[in-house]
């Protein structure tokens, strides 16, 4: 069914009004309907449509319209941390999926406003700030020029979500321990790594908490929707079946996807808890389980508050659940125990990026970078991609870069970069 702007920003004030019946709590948002394309472009530019230009904006921009062309897959919504915050709707979206799309966001704006990984991200302030980071971007440009800048930002780009886990200000992204202790970046290079590392620090929590705060809008997206009226019953049906699609879809993995799909996970996350929660308050307690006084909704509202997908895994999955959603099978070495303790470390997206600690800024006393990569069995670093990252590395480091991992030790410098079995300590290019 087509619908009129005056029907969405009519069902968009109930959508709203509907989610804070239920408790919700969103920033105020101003909807926007835009084109495939123009998605693309906001999806390259993680709904910040004020940030400084890099040509791999525009690659990505092009791969996701090519991927909603050939496969039919993409954004059907995007929403803003910002407070008042903006959201976009694709204009070719029935009303069906407009609907479920805009009370989704209000799930995903009440998640922002309250999960505490989000308390630094200044949301009031992040369009303003991101449009100052452009316009000085623009002016290193027009100074140092625009190849010099670009390999600059490509070069900070690549090591950009490189950190320990679990990073805080007293354990620095490696990004920053470049722009601060490097020794031979020009002023106007450290610059553009603080505005670098600044823009990414808004954009971690969002990777912290990926599959939280996808599946906190899609548990709450049709309850938002069944408070709404005015919806035709052939509408709520569709919606129902769009639901059912986004929420309750398993991963095809035999064709390569990645087993925790994000609404799926987090959705069921947050329905067994609550139902266990509710159990519990009922006064049925299986032996040697702990209460602490709360109804299954009321533990929702605290897990999103408090809450990242790692700590969540490691607090609140269970084997059954995790049986349920084929993330665990009895194939895998050690078993439920094993799984249990290394599964939280790569749950989410923060955790498919390596897990980095800087353990030297100063090797052999002539300012060799030494790194340390935290890895298991399950996360081996791709060698060719290894390889590119160090090089980019080095690239700003400008001495020599050393990796150690469980297996190889990389070391990087202006001949290329070179890898070392590690048990063999002779070869090592260490003291």
């Amino acid at each position: 069914m087509r619908w009129t702007l005056a029907t969405l920003r009519d069902f968009g004030e109930r959508i709203e009004d509907a989610a804070r019946g239920l408790g919700l709590d969103p920033y105020p948002v101003r909807f926007e309907i835009i084109s495939p394309r123009e998605m693309a472009e906001e999806e390259a530019l993680l709904a910040m449509p004020t940030r400084y230009s890099h040509w791999s904006f525009g690659k990505a921009a092009d791969l996701s319209e090519t991927a909603r062309g050939f496969f039919g897959f993409g954004a059907a919504e995007i929403v803003a941390n910002a407070n008042p915050s903006r959201a976009v709707l694709l204009d070719d979206n029935p009303l069906e999926l407009q609907l479920l799309v805009m009370a989704h966001v209000m799930g995903h704006l009440d998640f922002f406003h309250h999960n505490r990984h989000f308390r630094e991200t200044q949301p009031e302030t992040v369009l303003d700030r991101m449009a100052a980071n452009r316009r000085r971007v623009g002016e290193i440009r027009r100074a140092m020029g625009e190849r010099a800048v670009e390999r600059v930002l490509s070069a900070a780009h690549t090591i950009r979500f490189a950190r320990p886990f679990p990073s805080s200000k007293n354990r620095p992204s490696l990004l920053r321990i470049v722009s601060e202790q490097g020794r031979d970046l020009a002023d106007w290079e450290r610059e553009l790594l603080r505005l670098v590392d600044e823009e990414t620090e808004y954009f971690v929590p969002q990777l912290e908490t990926k599959v939280l705060n996808e599946g906190w809008a899609s548990y709450w997206q049709l309850k938002i929707l069944e408070r709404v009226s005015g919806i035709e019953d052939r509408i709520r049906d569709a919606m129902r079946i769009a639901h059912a699609g986004i929420a309750l879809r398993f991963p095809n993995t035999e064709e390569g996807e990645n087993p925790i799909q994000p609404y799926l996970v987090g959705f069921r996350l947050f329905q067994d808890i609550e139902c266990r929660w509710d159990r519990k308050a009922s006064g049925i307690l299986q032996q040697g389980e702990l209460w602490d006084g709360l109804t299954g909704r009321e533990k929702l509202f605290l897990v999103r508050k408090v809450e990242s997908d790692a700590s969540a895994a490691a607090n609140y999955l269970t084997e059954p659940l995790a049986r349920h959603l084929l993330l665990f099978s009895d194939g895998i070495e050690g078993g439920w125990p094993a799984f249990a303790e290394f599964f939280p470390k790569m749950f989410g997206l923060l955790g498919s990026f390596p897990q980095l600690e800087t353990v030297s800024t100063n090797l052999r006393n002539q300012g060799w970078l030494l790194l340390e990569h935290f890895g298991d069995e399950f996360r081996e670093l791709d060698a060719d991609d290894t390889r590119w990252t160090l090089m980019h590395l080095f690239s700003l480091w400008r001495r020599p870069v050393v990796l150690r991992t469980g297996k190889w030790v990389y070391a990087a410098d202006a001949e290329g970069v070179k890898i070392f079995d590690a048990e063999k300590s002779q070869q090592l290019p260490l003291p």
